[in-house]
């Protein structure tokens, strides 16, 4: 027997989907400007999805968890009838950093902005004399 033939009988002994979704697709995430009015953009978890506008039943302006503030987007929930045409699926982590700000520590809220930065070389130098003279050495193998 043909490999093309063992997949056919396979595929034959598995179920049919015949049901039909009644429920509409509820959707959180910020809603971000779509590259043409007939799109609905919405960064969710790790995606942002392109969605039909035609599909979008209703929208509603969600709140953010304690500790996050909004920068970019506008939280939302959005429901869509389904079937809904999806137009493209992206990666968010271009947008991520825009979206949102969490609470920053105290620590860094109150540091100059000067020390806030890329690590010098000279900082390198004191945390690695301070950590060995502790009996810790994180840099060398020993």
């Amino acid at each position: 027997m043909a490999l093309d033939e063992v997949i056919d009988a396979w595929l034959g002994t598995l179920p049919k989907a015949s049901y039909r979704l009644e429920e509409n697709l509820v959707i959180e995430g910020f809603l971000l400007r779509a590259p043409s009015e007939n799109i609905v953009r919405i960064v969710c978890g790790d995606m942002c999805l392109d969605l039909d506008a035609d599909g979008l039943l209703e929208i509603h302006r969600a709140s953010l968890p304690p500790g996050i503030y909004q920068r970019v987007g506008i939280p939302i929930r959005a429901s869509f009838r389904t079937p809904v045409q999806l137009f493209a699926v992206n990666p968010s982590d271009v947008y991520a950093p825009l979206l949102y700000e969490g609470q920053k520590p105290f620590a860094i809220l109150t540091r100059p902005d000067h020390m806030i930065g890329p690590r010098r070389g000279w900082f390198d130098v004191i945390e690695r004399e301070f950590l060995r003279a502790r009996g810790v050495d994180w840099f060398t193998n020993e």
